[in-house]
């Protein structure tokens, strides 16, 4: 028996926390006020729980065996693959992979090689909308 199990990013561990949280808030507002908007407002939210659910899932992959392979970081699509200069620790010409990630991919990326980290260098992003 294939046994898979799907785990929830710890990311989106505080927004389904906070979201159950008002559902509840609501749900009591709606069973004592008897209000219909509460009812409708407790749906919607109900509704972002699963999109949170799913949107933050982070399910097992499995590796097929063999050496010198890459494996993607990434669900999503391929839309650049590109030669540019990396000035800050290789200091030469590389490849560039670029994955776009949609609303429904799974939004974790992972290790595509096995190696060593001998450089980071984190830099803030401005997220904005695909």
């Amino acid at each position: 028996m294939i046994r898979s199990e799907v785990k929830l990013a710890k990311e989106g561990l505080p927004i389904v926390l906070a979201l159950l949280l008002l559902s509840i808030v609501f749900v009591l507002g709606a069973v004592l006020t008897h209000g219909a908007l509460l009812k409708i407002l407790v749906l919607i939210i109900w509704l972002l729980i699963l999109f949170s659910f799913y949107f933050f899932r982070d399910p097992d992959r499995v590796i097929p065996p063999g050496d010198n392979l890459i494996i993607s970081p990434a669900d999503g699509k391929i839309i650049v693959v590109e030669k540019t200069n990396e000035p800050e620790f290789l200091k030469t010409d590389v490849q560039k992979v670029s994955i776009f990630m949609s609303a429904l991919d799974v939004h974790v990326n992972r290790i595509p090689i096995d190696g060593q980290v001998v450089y980071f260098n984190y830099k803030r992003g401005a997220y904005h909308p695909a």
